[in-house]
């Protein structure tokens, strides 16, 4: 959860923020799919759990932060 008792942690949600675009930027394949990268390297791709993680995080950025290409990255 991005607040507590009702007070937007800033620098949290800058840092979610930052990860999202990393995420979108760095770690999407040519056909979507989102790759993992351990150890700096690219390891396995498409784990359900990792969209649904992500696909939350997404959400909690819009609904917390009002970033609107969170919820459009989180629906695509």
């Amino acid at each position: 959860m991005l607040t507590s008792k009702g007070i937007m942690l800033v620098e949290y949600l800058q840092v979610a923020v930052k990860a999202a675009n990393f995420i979108k930027e760095k770690m999407q394949a040519q056909k979507g799919c989102i790759i993992v990268i351990e150890m700096a390297q690219q390891m396995h791709q498409d784990f359900f759990d990792d969209y649904a993680f992500l696909i939350n995080g997404l959400l909690d950025l819009y609904q917390f932060g009002g970033k609107i290409e969170c919820l459009i990255y989180a629906l695509i």
